[in-house]
């Protein structure tokens, strides 16, 4: 599981480099669950769902929404 802040651009940005550590440790057939968190900030969102959601799906994460 990788969590970045949608009201924090910069944490999104990282989640790349998270994921290739995960590459590197991780045995084969993990299963990669991208999580926004701060999902009461609305008002400060900088990561749309669209992006994250095109995000997580070209880097093979499991894809589902819940909101709170």
């Amino acid at each position: 599981m990788i969590v970045y802040r949608i009201d924090e651009r910069k944490s999104f940005e990282h989640v790349e480099a998270w994921l290739s550590e995960v590459h590197q440790h991780a045995s084969d057939g993990i299963v990669l669950l991208l999580v926004g968190n701060k999902c009461r900030e609305q008002a400060r969102r900088s990561v749309s769902c669209i992006e994250a959601e095109t995000f997580a799906g070209n880097m093979n994460f499991y894809l589902d929404q819940i909101y709170f």
